[in-house]
């Protein structure tokens, strides 16, 4: 004869809260387990869409300015200098000659290179602009490269010809370019500012001929954009 339960009231109702206590737990494990594969099956983000060039950003910042009739973006902050013109002389061009916007540009002498202090071994000095670890690791690697080194190197004749210093020259540059309204100075001493400000005794020896030259010797104007009409 086969063994029979024999369950009382009470115990027959405590049973069936714990099976159901046990179907409310299943039903929220098996939630929870859902909820995390929603998670997991995410779909990836689309990447950061990238800046707008500055031209571009100057130009959205001035249609806005003409729709609420406000004043626009008057000056931009460019990098220039006779390593670094892209930025002044193409880029920034459409926006010269439609809106007359000026130019604070910066690092002239590009961290120092262009007064030749690196010579053509690229040998860090004490108190220079590289000798501090977090410029050295940003720039040193693209601004002491031999070809670089090279260049400048190659303008010391041309500075001495025209008797100043390469600083001089390297600032006389930027200082000449109409579309440029300041040139902004590193200058950590007396001495490097007096030698700085020596570029305006430079300014009228940059003839058509001579900037010929120093093109001739660093290879870097920009190639001119192309316009569609």
């Amino acid at each position: 004869m086969g063994h029979q339960r024999v369950v009382c009231g009470g115990e027959l109702k405590r049973e069936r809260e714990r099976e159901r206590r046990g179907e409310k737990e299943g039903r929220r494990q098996n939630k929870k387990s859902k909820s995390k594969n929603k998670t997991l099956q995410k779909p990836t983000p689309p990447p950061p869409t990238p800046p707008s060039p500055p031209q571009q950003q100057i130009e959205a910042a001035w249609a806005v300015a003409d729709r609420l009739r406000l004043i626009g973006p008057c000056c931009e902050q460019p990098q220039y200098s006779l390593l670094e013109r892209a930025k002044v002389e193409r880029e920034l061009l459409p926006l010269f000659e439609s809106r007359g916007t000026g130019t604070t540009t910066w690092s002239p002498l590009a961290s120092g290179v262009l007064t030749g202090k690196y010579g053509s071994s690229g040998t860090i000095p004490a108190g220079s602009r590289l000798s501090i670890e977090k410029y050295r690791n940003m720039l040193a690697g693209r601004l002491l490269a031999p070809d670089v080194l090279e260049k400048v190197e190659k303008l010391r004749p041309l500075a001495k010809e025209l008797g100043c210093s390469l600083a001089q020259l390297a600032v006389a540059f930027c200082a000449r370019n109409e579309n440029v309204s300041t040139v902004l100075l590193g200058a950590t001493s007396e001495s490097q500012l007096e030698d700085n400000l020596g570029a305006l005794a430079v300014l009228p020896k940059l003839t058509a001929e001579v900037l010929e030259e120093i093109e001739g010797v660093m290879g870097t104007k920009p190639e001119p954009a192309r316009r569609f009409r």
